[in-house]
């Protein structure tokens, strides 16, 4: 009988860390997700530190409900362990690459790589390979450059047995940061060229002589400008064209991570704090003899299960810490007997709890 109301106990204890806020979570997730106004003053009271660390550091990567759990956590030492989680999540062995073990380490000199030779952290070509990593390969278009500006072909390797994955970035100007070309861009096309899709440029190239195509694709008697390699961009950009949104998004999606195991994580870190919440007093003397259960009247029907979570949300951190230890071994009468005291007399409560518990063993 005792272990059940001991369960009953340890229920309530987590739910004052989650439950208040469980309503309004994702379905199947206990996770509360947030509103625009609420991240945004919770962003206000992280640290500096923090704040730099989830908006500016880890923001290509985040998973949006971990950024949501991370703004709900009110303690550094909660954080932290997140940080941890958050890294060791993405360091299993069986991730594909850029993620696996070391990853870590490896986004820090990804960031670094992209800040010095992929035009910024900021850029297409930047975004990209701090989500993605570093292309396998690049082929500069040799030759290209009278039909494109600056175009480049990269290619990722896949962990299948299928083709790499490509993608196409040019320059709109020279010197200036690469772009990634998306269906329906035509600013890829050099302005001296009259030639203004993939494919003619592709039907010029196969022709073999520019005259055969110009009147098809040039007023005036202008020469169309191709290149060897434009059959091939032009096969390229019919894959991108079907890929569609994908393609754009690749430079904002996060690598996709499994979030099996966040609500545990959840459940372990989370406290529902509310900053305008007032402190729940507690009356009584204040100094008294320490009760046992037997001295104590039972009056744990007149606190509720929302009475009890309001309370321990209430209480100092360290009280906290200590209802997560001993909440598997806590009766719920025990639990009402300690929130009920003063202040001054939780310490002293907190040390007869431990040493009854060693004479029962």
């Amino acid at each position: 009988m005792k272990r059940r109301v001991a369960a009953g106990a340890l229920s309530l204890v987590l739910a004052a860390r989650f439950s208040l806020a469980q309503a309004s979570a994702a379905p199947g997730s206990s996770i509360p997700p947030l509103t625009s106004r609420q991240r945004a003053d919770r962003m206000r009271i992280l640290s500096p530190e923090d704040r730099a660390w989830l908006t500016v550091y880890v923001a290509p990567i985040i998973l949006p409900a971990e950024r949501d759990l991370f703004l709900q956590l009110s303690e550094d030492y909660q954080r932290e362990s997140f940080k941890t989680d958050f890294w060791g999540r993405r360091e299993r062995p069986s991730l594909p690459p850029p993620l696996g073990p070391g990853y870590e380490a490896r986004y820090a000199r990804l960031r670094e790589a992209a800040a010095e030779f992929y035009d910024g952290v900021d850029s297409d070509a930047g975004r990209m390979v701090v989500r993605k990593g570093e292309p396998a390969s690049i082929d500069a278009l040799s030759g290209c450059d009278g039909v494109y500006r600056q175009a480049e072909i990269w290619s990722y390797r896949t962990d299948t047995s299928r083709s790499d994955t490509r993608h196409l970035f040019y320059r709109p100007s020279f010197g200036t940061a690469r772009k990634l070309w998306i269906r329906g861009d035509r600013e890829i096309f050099q302005t001296g060229s009259c030639l203004s899709t993939f494919e003619q440029s592709c039907e010029v190239a196969s022709s073999g002589s520019a005259l055969k195509t110009r009147d098809a694709f040039c007023p005036m008697g202008a020469i169309p400008k191709s290149c060897g390699s434009a059959c091939m961009v032009a096969e390229l950009a019919t894959q991108i064209n079907l890929r569609g949104l994908d393609e754009g998004s690749a430079l904002l999606r996060a690598p996709a991570v499994s979030t099996e195991g966040l609500d545990g994580l959840w459940l372990r870190l989370a406290t529902v704090s509310n900053s305008s919440a007032k402190p729940i007093a507690i009356e009584g003397p204040t100094r008294r003899p320490i009760p046992t259960n037997a001295e104590l009247p039972d009056t744990s029907s007149e606190w509720t299960n929302e009475r009890i979570r309001e309370t321990i949300l209430a209480l100092p951190r360290k009280y906290r810490e200590w209802l997560d230890l001993a909440g598997p071994i806590l009766a719920r009468e025990d639990l009402v007997t300690f929130l009920k005291l003063p202040a001054v007399e939780r310490d002293a409560y907190v040390r007869r709890f431990w040493k009854k518990r060693a004479h029962v063993r």
